[in-house]
């Protein structure tokens, strides 16, 4: 229930009880209301006053459920219908009170002792009488003026004045409470800061009502509206006192808000505004005798900042936003210049990001042309790194606001908004980066480079942000203005890397594009660079979707227009490129256009494919309407089969006619049959062919024992140590595997599983073997169909070689040994340990041990069991590419995780069934 609504249920019952009260005394019958009014022995003929007295004691009844159910509009029209009811039988009864006087002296309102709001605004004991004015009745008091709280802050009036009217003709609103306000004065003087600032620094002051009424609720001044800004009266001093404003904020509080100047010897100016006081209302105290009024410090909406000492200027602002402050700082220390730009989250907890650079003027010389220009950094506590919305501002320049903003005070809303979307409260995270503008030239950096480095704890990312801009001859007039600005992101899973070219030009024409790599390693394996975006017809990943083709405009100020754009694409399976170009001229009253356009890919996984799309048109417009005009697109793909078609439009006038051309096909369904690949000579020539195949293995702390000093004899040998392994793989074809075909080339019967045999060395037998695994596409081996491309995982852990231990002991090793040994000597003390006292040598050999035991070592669940130290978690995720041969009916495992395509290979019955290896 809101303040106004508790206020008038408070007045309204009060009214009503003492209307009750009169209901079972004066207005029982005619004989006491006679008494009552002086004229006793009245005889009412015909029953006219006896009707009217039954009238008011069954309205006064009838008010008292509808306030219970909080209906004041039916509460107040029922005791103003028995008000008006006694007034209609007072002036029935000749000689007899006014219905004013007669309310005033058998209620007893005259003689009411105040309480509540009515005791705590000091007004007095005794009240005037009621009175009928303007058809409606009236109850009003009066207080002398007084002050309600005490120095430094103050808030007082000359004079208060309460009034309640109930309305008798029916007019709205029905029933009213104003508490008018004369002389109202709020300001900051006396008490200690008065002494510090000297003196009493100022006020304001005006005249004000606050009303409660049963049509508009709570007002103020007579208004309908939420806020009221008065006028000020400055005083002289330091803090100037600008103007007061009430404003209702909702609930049961009244907002004192002011703006004031403070002036610090005209070095520093600060500007307030909205602190002040917070009145809260207590609605049920108000009729009681308790204090209804508490009052409250009421936090500043902004403050502003200005500074001018000499060596030091600058300026900046703070502003409420949602759940805090946000505002930005820029200040200018002699050749240095600070500006910083950050949030601050006070509800529902503390969270602080910050974005803070320091810039040098003149910058400082790094040598060989390099200075460094500026250094920074962000911080955000409690916040955490959206890396979507971070990559969204790149096409739209909200990196800006981030890396070394300028004019910080003037661009904060935006920046503010960047960071709010950028990273967002998150507790328990952390976000951190330090940034650096580079500068090459002189005598000033036709070539800046700003670069930030972002981590996002405890999720581990790091993202690379920033901009290079090369301006030649000069920054401030170049001919060559090339802006890039670079986003890069590291994950557990991929590596991204996006460039955007927005805000380039050279000599005066606009240069736009978009440049990304991505390599992904984590899950299904990908990668995809591409500058200017992807064909048509392709689906991008979707780190890389809504890329800009690659631009220029080269449209002089008038008349003709040219423009042309293109793109190139590589990935694992494909080539994209494609480019459009567009020219016309425009005289007003007529124009030409024209287009040339052209895409191609081609595509050798799942299988060899060739798409090239070609697009031509001009038109000619005079007064809005098209002359004549013509278009024409191909299409030609392969080449199992070769397939052509086109389509051509002519259009003259208001006539428009178009031809299909086409499909044609031509050639087999089939592309001549490729050549028979054969594994084991690609095995064995991946192995013999390239040194990298074979890698030989240290283990840990092997060069303690022994050392090798003798290089190998050639390129082509490896050299082991004793104690070590090595590697043997290659990247040709999977083994162990049934293979279909390498690429498009089929397998021949009785090639199709390639496996190494016992390896020797030195004509011994190696030690213990393990395979060794690498990612492979089964699509390139395997024949799958569309389904099974799709639910399979791009690529999969299959075996690519074997590692394997040197043979042991029986190997001939007449290799030379060298030993070196070499003695210290360390002398603690030679003088005896005094008696009663520990050794010297063993306190201090204790001493290590104490501090290993209390450090980090120590405290390390490795080092020592301790009742708090916890298992590990559990809960791993499986690989993707693994799955798990289960039998259908039980869903019990029949055989351990395998790789998919190796798990397909050992269904033998219908019976059984792979499912994904999911979480272990």
């Amino acid at each position: 229930m809101s303040l106004s609504d508790e206020l008038l249920a408070v007045a309204l019952g009060f009214a009503r009880s003492r209307l009750d009260e009169l209901t079972g005394t004066v207005l029982a019958d005619v004989d006491a209301f006679a008494a009552a009014l002086g004229a006793p022995g009245f005889v009412d003929d015909g029953g006219e006053v006896a009707g009217l007295l039954a009238t008011a004691r069954s309205e006064v009844a009838a008010a008292g459920p509808r306030l219970g159910a909080r209906d004041f509009v039916g509460g107040a029209t029922h005791l103003a219908n028995a008000v008006n009811a006694v007034d209609q039988a007072v002036a029935k009864v000749p000689g007899g009170k006014s219905v004013t006087q007669l309310l005033a002296d058998e209620i007893g309102w005259g003689g009411a002792s105040p309480r509540g709001l009515a005791r705590q605004l000091g007004l007095p004991a005794t009240v005037p009488a009621l009175q009928v004015t303007g058809g409606a009745l009236v109850y009003k008091v009066t207080a002398p003026g007084k002050s309600l709280s005490p120095s430094p802050l103050t808030l007082g009036f000359d004079r208060a004045a309460l009034a309640a009217n109930l309305r008798l003709d029916g007019a709205t609103p029905l029933f009213s409470l104003t508490i008018a306000f004369s002389g109202l004065e709020a300001g900051v003087g006396g008490g200690p800061i008065s002494s510090l600032l000297g003196g009493a620094v100022g006020s304001v002051g005006a005249d004000i009502a606050v009303g409660f009424d049963s049509s508009s609720g709570l007002t103020l001044s007579g208004s309908v509206g939420r806020r009221v800004v008065l006028p000020a009266r400055t005083q002289s001093g330091p803090l100037a006192l600008n103007e007061l404003a009430i404003e209702l904020p909702g609930g049961d509080a009244i907002d004192l808000g002011s703006t004031f100047v403070v002036n610090l010897g005209g070095v520093v100016q600060a500007t307030v505004d909205g602190a002040g006081l917070r009145l809260r209302v207590d609605a049920a105290a108000v009729a009681s005798g308790n204090n209804p009024l508490a009052v409250e410090l009421k936090a500043p909406t902004g403050i502003g900042l200005d500074v001018n000492a000499g060596i030091i200027r600058g300026g900046g602002f703070l502003g409420v936003r949602s759940g805090g402050y946000g505002g930005a700082l820029q200040l200018r220390l002699g050749p240095v210049e600070v500006t910083a730009v950050g949030l601050l989250t006070l509800d529902p907890q503390f969270a602080l990001v910050v974005v803070l650079s320091v810039r040098f003027t003149p910058a400082i010389d790094l040598t060989f042309g390099f200075t460094l220009n500026a250094v920074g950094g962000l911080l955000g506590l409690e916040h955490r790194m959206d890396t979507d919305a971070l990559r969204a501002q790149l096409p739209t320049g909200g990196l800006d606001n981030i890396l070394f903003p300028s004019d910080v005070v003037a661009a904060a809303p935006r920046i503010l908004d960047t960071l709010e979307a950028v990273f967002p409260v998150s507790p328990g995270s952390i976000v951190i980066g330090p940034m650096v503008e580079i500068g090459w030239g002189r005598p000033v950096s036709f070539l800046t480079a700003q670069l930030g480095v972002l981590i996002s704890l405890p999720d581990p990312k790091v993202v690379i942000i920033g901009r290079v801009r090369i301006a030649l001859p000069a920054p401030d007039l170049p001919i060559i203005d090339l802006r890039a600005t670079v986003y890069g992101e590291i994950t557990s899973e991929y590596l991204l890397v996006l460039v955007s070219l927005r805000g380039s030009r050279i000599a005066g024409f606009t240069v736009t594009g978009d440049i990304g790599l991505l390599l992904r390693w984590g899950g299904s394996p990908e990668f995809a660079i591409s500058a200017g975006g992807f064909h048509p017809r392709y689906t991008p990943p979707k780190e890389l979707t809504g890329m800009q083709r690659l631009g220029m405009d080269l449209s002089p100020p008038a008349i003709l227009q040219l423009r042309a754009e293109s793109y190139f694409a590589l990935t694992a399976n494909s080539v994209q490129l494609g480019s459009r170009v567009e020219m016309g001229a425009d005289l007003g009253v007529a124009s030409i256009s024209g287009y040339f356009a052209f895409d191609a890919l081609v595509m050798w996984a799942p299988r060899f494919l060739f798409m090239i799309d070609l697009g031509i048109g001009l038109t000619v417009r005079a007064l809005g309407v098209t002359l004549c005009g013509v278009s024409v697109q191909l299409h030609l793909e392969g080449p199992a089969p070769w397939r052509a078609e086109g389509h051509a439009e002519v259009e003259i006038l208001w006539w428009t006619i178009g031809v299909d051309v086409g499909p044609f096909t031509w050639g087999d369904d089939d592309n001549p049959p490729p050549l028979p690949a054969h594994p084991r000579e690609l095995v064995h020539a991946a192995l013999h062919r390239n040194p990298g195949a074979w890698q030989a293995l240290t283990p840990p702390d092997a060069d303690r024992v022994a050392k090798l000093v003798a290089s190998a004899p050639s390129d082509t040998d490896v050299t082991v140590h004793p104690m070590g392994m090595f590697d043997v793989r290659q990247h040709a074809v999977p083994l162990e595997t049934d293979l279909a075909r390498v690429g498009a080339n089929p397998v021949p019967a009785g090639e199709k599983r390639v496996h190494l045999g016992q390896p020797t060395a030195d004509g011994l037998p190696v030690g213990p073997l393990s395979e060794v695994r690498d990612e492979f596409s089964p699509g390139n081996f395997l024949e799958l169909t569309d389904d099974q491309k799709l639910s399979r995982p791009s690529f999969e852990q299959m075996p690519a070689g074997v590692r394997m231990r040197p043979p042991g002991e029986e190997a001939p090793y007449d290799a030379s040994r060298h030993v070196e040994l070499r003695y210290e000597t360390f002398i603690c003390d030679d003088a005896p340990p005094r008696r009663g006292l520990v050794d010297r040598d063993v306190l201090m050999a204790s001493c290590a041990s104490l501090a290993l035991a209390a450090g980090a070592v120590g405290a390390s669940p490795l080092r020592a069991s301790q009742r708090y130290a916890s298992a590990p978690d559990p809960i791993v995720l499986g690989d993707p590419g693994e799955v798990l041969q289960v039998d259908k009916a039980s869903l019990s495992a029949v055989a351990d995780y395998l790789t998919y395509t190796h798990a397909t290979e050992k269904l033998t019955d219908s019976t059984h069934g792979l499912v994904r290896a999911g979480v272990l």
